[in-house]
């Protein structure tokens, strides 16, 4: 998915993979091709896949005070409120089939880094996100 193009309508509602990736960086690399795997899979409307490059948008890994790469997050949307959200960073085995499980367990692991941010903070990062990315437009 191209980051300077609008994402689809069904990201409202499905979990979104941030991928901050930083050009030059080998274990960027090596993650690329899983990316490309769940790009694919991701054809099927259950989630979508971002790729934030750090040199393209620094404002974007501020805002979610990125400092190292790859930082793989999952934006997931609340049932219960679509313009509200969780974010988790995933911290397993960089393979397709335990990434893939994770975004479609809508990134609920047994030992989760769940953040917990303010509401100001959430819409915040959420408004740097529309604004740079222009993603989650309606």
């Amino acid at each position: 998915m191209q980051v300077t193009s609008p994402m689809p309508a069904p990201c409202q509602t499905c979990p979104t993979l941030l991928a901050f990736l930083m050009k030059g960086c080998i274990h960027c690399d090596n993650v690329k091709p899983i990316l490309d795997q769940l790009e694919k899979e991701s054809k099927h409307g259950t989630f979508h896949v971002v790729r934030i490059y750090s040199d393209e948008y620094p404002s974007i890994v501020n805002a979610f005070g990125i400092r190292g790469y790859p930082t793989l997050l999952l934006w997931v949307p609340l049932l219960n409120d679509p313009k509200d959200f969780r974010l988790v960073e995933y911290d397993g085995p960089r393979t397709f089939e335990s990434m893939n499980k994770w975004i479609l367990n809508r990134g609920y692991t047994k030992s989760e880094s769940e953040f917990t941010l303010p509401l100001k903070t959430r819409r915040k990062l959420k408004n740097a996100l529309e604004k740079d990315l222009k993603i989650f437009h309606h």
